[in-house]
């Protein structure tokens, strides 16, 4: 580790200034002036001390993205796999081949403007975080010295209400799904109990327990690159422990005897994965299709339910975008209009947001349930006290 100088055949002198990190490997560098050169060298030797040291000669951004999924998926579900895959490719096409130390902020501002004239807010920021977290790592496996991307502006998501349904039209899309196998006990779970889709749909009965009434949520059916796949619930405060209301279990339990009528008239043909909701042979339903069916089918429900009412309806325009979600944010919505507390809320259906929270320390217990329980009863099924 020293400057040297070099005379040229010009007779013109260059000092090279060379550094060894610790895996063996040098760096080294010219300059025309000999303060210049040991500026660099004591700035380099004070990265790799820091354990900053990093050589980026001829790496891409291509390579750094590569090497961050590859070293990382085994810490992520298939989906967010795909996700990020479907994400690398798009950065990869614009900017994948610029060198590391080549980057600059601007580099990934004019990808940010770019894909926001095509792609959403929310989409973008999505891109935003990958990124954030390839350069986050790439920092820790000291294969870049400079967290660019913190340097950066992501695009701002404007906060979006979603469509609640009130308790005459979720009554009437109870109602209009009550002998839809497809549908029935899974929309009253996303109703009653705020389920997501998949956790509706990857729910089994050994985590049910219908003489306690109780469930609880341990895994979610998603669609992947690989097919259909039961995964860990979205996040930790997802597993969850829930009071199941008594109109809900009585519906389960006769749900559970056609089930068992069903699954005898199969045969060796009933493939059991144990699935609360599944098609007549066992088998999974495909969450996708689902996703996609049920959007149409409660628009239909709910414009005959107008029609019967004959009168206009004031949200046509939130129906045509009725998704499954929405069954979760009406049953938040019922239970904040009862005044429920918005802590209990948030332990009731899995929220790891802890903006819907107001007290940041404190704990739920399965008893504080029942109020829950006893509002869903009251305003959804009609049961109880009034």
């Amino acid at each position: 580790m020293s400057v040297e100088a070099k005379k040229l055949k010009s007779s013109e002198t260059r000092y090279v200034a060379r550094v060894r990190g610790a895996n063996g490997k040098a760096r080294k560098k010219t300059f025309r002036k000999k303060g210049d050169a040991q500026r660099w060298e004591r700035e380099i030797l004070l990265k790799r001390d820091q354990g900053q040291w990093a050589d980026l000669r001829g790496k891409t951004l291509e390579i750094l993205l590569n090497d961050y999924i590859d070293n990382t998926e085994h810490n992520w579900e298939q989906k967010t796999i795909d996700g990020y895959t479907a994400i690398k490719k798009q950065v990869v096409a614009e900017i994948g081949h610029i060198k590391l130390d080549k980057l600059r902020p601007m580099d990934f501002q004019s990808y940010y403007t770019t894909k926001l004239k095509t792609l959403s807010a929310k989409t973008v920021y999505n891109h935003y975080r990958f990124l954030h977290g390839a350069f986050n790592w790439g920092l820790k496996q000291q294969l870049v010295y400079y967290y660019i991307v913190a340097k950066t502006t992501p695009p701002k998501v404007p906060k979006t209400e979603q469509a609640a349904l009130d308790i005459d039209e979720a009554r009437a899309l109870i109602k209009a799904v009550k002998d839809d196998k497809r549908y029935y006990i899974p929309v009253l779970l996303g109703l009653a109990m705020g389920l997501r889709l998949g956790e509706a749909y990857g729910l089994r009965w050994q985590d049910v327990d219908l003489d306690n009434e109780a469930l609880q949520i341990r895994q979610a059916l998603q669609r992947t690159s690989a097919g259909l796949r039961f995964t860990s619930p979205k996040s930790d405060t997802s597993k969850r422990l829930l009071t199941i209301p008594p109109s809900v279990v009585a519906e389960l339990k006769q749900h559970r005897v056609r089930q068992l009528r069903q699954k005898l008239l199969m045969g060796n043909k009933h493939e059991d994965y144990d699935l609360v909701n599944c098609q007549a042979n066992g088998k999974p339903w495909s969450v996708d299709n689902i996703s996609k069916d049920f959007t149409g089918l409660a628009r239909e429900a709910l414009t005959e339910y107008e029609k019967k009412k004959k009168k206009k309806y004031q949200r046509k325009g939130e129906v045509q975008k009725i998704t499954f979600h929405n069954l979760r944010h009406t049953n938040v919505t019922l239970l904040m209009e009862a005044n429920i507390h918005s802590l209990k809320i948030s332990k009731w259906v899995g929220h790891a947001d802890t903006r819907l929270v107001d007290e940041v320390y404190a704990h739920v217990r399965r008893g504080d349930q029942k109020e829950i329980t006893q509002e869903v009863e009251r305003s959804l099924f009609g049961l109880g006290n009034n």
